[in-house]
C-alpha cells in the first residue's frame, strides 16, 4: 500500500467503516510510515474538535455578540448588529468548505499523479530502498523504452544527473531520472501523457508550459505537460520548483 492509497482510508478508519482485510493492510502500512501516522493523528484530532463543538452547542447570536463587546467596549457597532446574521452564516460557511475542499481533491488526476511521485522519491531516494539503478550509457536505453526521443539533460539548475530507472506512476511508465548535488536530490519523472489518465497533466500554454504545485509533508512536488512528454518534479522545496523551471523551458 502507498502513501496516497492509505490517506483515502484514513477517514474511513476513523469512523470504522473499513473490512477486516483492509484494514490490516492499513495498519501494515501505518507502521512503516510516521507521515501517514501524523496525518491520521490529525484525523483524529479534527474530529474530536467537530464532535466537542457540536456536543458543546452553539451559543445564540445574542450571547456571542455581548462577548465580542465586552472586548470591544460598551457601545454596539451599528454595523455589526444587522450585519451579525449574515456574518454568523458566512462564518459557518467557510468551515464547512475548508473541510470539504480535502475532500473533493483527493480524487483528482493531477493530485494523485503528485503523491505518487512523492512516495517514489521518499522511498526510493530519500529512504533509499533497495532498487536497480542505471548510470551513465544505460541511461539511453531507458529513454529509448519509456520516452523514445525525449531529451535528457545532464545539468539542470546546478545539478548533474546521477541515476535513472524505470517505475510506474499511475500505473503508466515512468523514466525516473536523479538529479543531485552533494546530499540534496531531486526526482525527475518524465512519461508519455497519452500512458495517464486524463487530466493528469495541466495543458501547455503557450509559449510556456503551465506548472501545477503542491507540497505533501515537505517535499515540493511541480508537474507540467508540453512537447510530447508528461514530466513532474519532486524534492525539496528550495530545489525542486526550480528544477521544474527549467526543465519546463527546455523539454
Amino acid at each position: 500500500m502507498r502513501c496516497h492509497e492509505a490517506e483515502g482510508l484514513l477517514a474511513p478508519q476513523i469512523s470504522e467503516s473499513l473490512d477486516a482485510a483492509i484494514q490490516g493492510e492499513l495498519a501494515l502500512h501505518l507502521d512503516s510510515c510516521a507521515a501517514c501516522r501524523a496525518k491520521l493523528q490529525w484525523e483524529y484530532e479534527l474530529d474530536r474538535l467537530i464532535t466537542t463543538a457540536v456536543n458543546a452547542g452553539t451559543p445564540s447570536p445574542d450571547a456571542l455578540l455581548g462577548r465580542i463587546e465586552q472586548k470591544l467596549g460598551s457601545r454596539r457597532p451599528f454595523l455589526l448588529q444587522w450585519r451579525w446574521p449574515a456574518f454568523a452564516g458566512a462564518a459557518a460557511m467557510v468551515m464547512l468548505f475548508a473541510l470539504a475542499i480535502p475532500r473533493f481533491t483527493s480524487h483528482d488526476p493531477m493530485h494523485l499523479l503528485c503523491l505518487d511521485a512523492v512516495d517514489d522519491h521518499r522511498s526510493e531516494v530519500l529512504q533509499r530502498e533497495p532498487r536497480t539503478w542505471h548510470t551513465g550509457g544505460d541511461i539511453s536505453g531507458l529513454v529509448q523504452r519509456t520516452v523514445p526521443g525525449a531529451p535528457v539533460p545532464q545539468n539542470v539548475a546546478g545539478l548533474s544527473l546521477q541515476k535513472a530507472r524505470i517505475c510506474e506512476l499511475l500505473r503508466a511508465p515512468a523514466l525516473h531520472l536523479v538529479y543531485g548535488s552533494g546530499v540534496q536530490q531531486v526526482s525527475v519523472f518524465v512519461m508519455l501523457p497519452q500512458d495517464l489518465p486524463s487530466g493528469s497533466i495541466p495543458r501547455p500554454t503557450p509559449p510556456a508550459s503551465r506548472l501545477h504545485q503542491e507540497n505533501d509533508s515537505g517535499i515540493a512536488v511541480t508537474s507540467f505537460g508540453g512537447k510530447g512528454l508528461a514530466v513532474v518534479v519532486a524534492g525539496s522545496p528550495d530545489l525542486a520548483p526550480d528544477v521544474a523551471g527549467q526543465l519546463a523551458l527546455s523539454l
